[in-house]
């Protein structure tokens, strides 16, 4: 996996992020874990971008 540095912190995170923005509000918890799981471990990212206001408008 390629990891890229985040400005000058030093925190290093692979260039793939996990979007969730969608999840618990149009996607329910049943179909969103499953999903989530199963793509967040074939990708193997380590970045989630979990924005809760995105669907609200």
């Amino acid at each position: 996996m390629e990891y890229r540095y985040i400005g000058r912190s030093g925190l290093r995170v692979s260039p793939i992020c996990m979007g969730t923005m969608t999840f618990g509000t149009q996607t329910p918890d049943e179909k969103a874990v499953p999903l989530f799981t199963k793509k967040y471990l074939k990708i193997s990212c380590d970045a989630v971008h979990d924005e809760i206001l995105c669907p609200m408008g």
